[in-house]
């Protein structure tokens, strides 16, 4: 359940450098807690390619993650943010536009 999280994340962050395909497959199993034998029905794949195209956006995930540590950027944001003032939290928000 953890590792999951973490993918969804990820994949909130890189979506954009995935295929739409890639992006469809993720959603399904993911956001509509699809199956993967669910998954080959929707796409007319297999259920062993549903798999293996899974792994191979998960390995991707984790692939652009190593080389550009936005996530971890991100956390330590957060991290770091949390130990503002609510006035400096105020004017960090206004600066992310949020």
């Amino acid at each position: 359940m953890e590792n999951d999280i973490l993918f969804v994340q990820l994949f909130d962050i890189y979506k954009g450098l995935l295929t739409e395909y890639q992006r469809e497959l993720f959603s399904m199993r993911y956001y509509m807690d699809f199956s993967f034998s669910e998954i080959a029905a929707e796409t007319g794949a297999t259920r062993q390619s549903a798999a293996g195209g899974i792994k191979k956006i998960k390995d991707k995930l984790l692939e652009y993650e190593s080389v550009l540590h936005l996530k971890e950027k991100y956390d330590a944001i957060g991290e770091f943010a949390e130990r503002l003032s609510p006035e400096d939290k105020k004017a960090l928000n206004d600066i992310l536009g949020r």
